[in-house]
């Protein structure tokens, strides 16, 4: 039971929490022009979104620019890393896996320079996705022996 526990709890600390607050970031702070408007308005929950939007308390105050373009992306290349940190922490080949979030994190932005992929390049976006994709390295630490000598109890 206490494995089961420690397992949601990590899950949702290290999984939910931040594709959960970079989500709110796009939907209340950026602009309604991005693609997940649209998409939002072919559900049906368009309406309700930009009610959440425009009745928000904090859609008029002044943010850092690192926090509404920067932020929502660290956290979900971090969500995504611990997400195959977690799941493949076991497993044969794993350490493909855990290279896999940085490498999605900072090709990605990189291949932004030359509109290989969707987006405009921001050198502190690329700070940030490197530094994000590195933490759950830390805060997982999918290395150490006593944490799966732990886990395996």
């Amino acid at each position: 039971m206490k494995k089961r526990f420690f397992n949601i709890l990590l899950f949702g600390l290290h999984i939910v929490l931040p594709l959960s607050l970079g989500g709110a970031i796009y939907v209340l702070l950026r602009t309604d022009n991005l693609t997940m408007f649209k998409w939002f308005e072919s559900l049906g929950f368009y309406g309700f979104i930009e009610s959440i939007r425009s009745s928000h308390p904090i859609k008029n105050a002044a943010y850092p620019y690192w926090f509404v373009f920067c932020l929502p992306n660290a956290l979900w290349i971090y969500s995504l890393t611990a997400y195959l940190l977690i799941l493949w922490k076991n497993a044969k080949g794993r350490y493909l896996w855990f290279a896999a979030g940085p490498i999605i994190g900072v090709v990605s932005e990189i291949a932004q320079i030359n509109g290989l992929f969707p987006g405009t390049f921001d050198g502190i976006d690329l700070a940030f996705t490197a530094v994000f994709s590195a933490v759950p390295f830390i805060t997982l630490n999918p290395f150490r022996k006593e944490r799966r000598a732990h886990e395996q109890q």
